[in-house]
């Protein structure tokens, strides 16, 4: 039979959770380590403890494993949202209005209305390196937003964007499968007459 003691990644420890609470509230923020299967190489977190009419005075974190932790930096946040709303109308009325002119698969075509300030169009796609973008038929960067989309800077005015999607290395790919194949016919008929 399979025994756990033989297995060596068994009695070391795959994650773990701190508990974050304010006395009203209690979350988790899951911690991996490099044994466990889905470890990431994350070591950022953010806790949302939610809204409330008064700001948080005091925070507890608890550890309910024994081991070694380490943290670079510790930030408690309390942000007012008495000016939400007023926050909010500005980020739309700043917003491009985009029209979308064409949906395909692996191409997005679509028009932006001008504004006077410069701005950026992000993508609700995640980011990937076989997107290309182009702004008025011209080449530019495609970026990551919001860490895993992605997005594209405008300048002021109207525009015209194009991402479009090829998979990495698949002209490559085509290229060598036929440089193959060429080589293995040739191989073949040069056999075929060499044992002749």
């Amino acid at each position: 039979g399979l025994n756990q003691s033989n297995l060596g990644f068994w009695d070391k420890p795959r994650g773990t959770y701190i508990q974050v609470t304010d006395g009203e509230v209690w979350k988790n923020i899951g911690l991996r380590t490099p044994e466990d299967n889905y470890y990431s190489g994350r070591h950022n977190f953010l806790c949302n403890m939610g809204y409330r009419q008064q700001g948080i005075s005091s925070i507890t974190l608890t550890f309910p494993m024994q081991g070694q932790y380490t943290m670079d930096a510790l930030e408690v946040v309390c942000q007012p949202v008495q000016n939400l709303e007023h926050a909010e109308a500005k980020l739309w009325s700043d917003s491009a209005g985009i029209t979308f002119t064409s949906l395909e698969s692996n191409r997005y075509n679509c028009k932006t209305n001008g504004k006077e300030n410069p701005g950026f169009l992000c993508f609700s796609i995640p980011y990937s390196k076989g997107w290309s973008a182009q702004l008025d038929g011209n080449p530019v960067p495609v970026l990551r937003a919001n860490t895993m989309f992605m997005g594209v800077e405008l300048p002021p005015g109207q525009h015209e964007v194009i991402i479009s999607y090829e998979t990495p290395y698949f002209k490559m790919g085509i290229i060598l499968a036929f440089i193959s194949l060429v080589i293995i016919i040739t191989r073949i008929i040069f056999l075929r007459r060499v044992y002749r």
